[in-house]
């Protein structure tokens, strides 16, 4: 029974973060074209997401890097 209009204006001006790898950057960074390119791509989202999705670009190629390497 409450009115929420000013929640949801408020949560409307809420900028959505946006992950900021894509399949490209991986190739770059050495991974192999194919069907586990999106898996680690979705794996590094999760990571991402996990985080509050608050680590930045270079946050995400590092992890990126490390993940390529192990």
């Amino acid at each position: 029974g409450q009115d929420r209009a000013a929640l949801r204006a408020e949560v409307a001006e809420m900028e959505m973060p946006v992950f900021p790898l894509l399949g490209r950057d991986l190739l770059e960074l050495g991974a192999e074209p194919g069907p586990a390119l999106g898996t680690l791509l979705a794996a590094l989202r999760a990571w991402w997401i996990a985080g509050g999705a608050a680590m930045d670009r270079v946050s995400c190629i590092e992890e990126a890097r490390r993940r390529l390497a192990g």
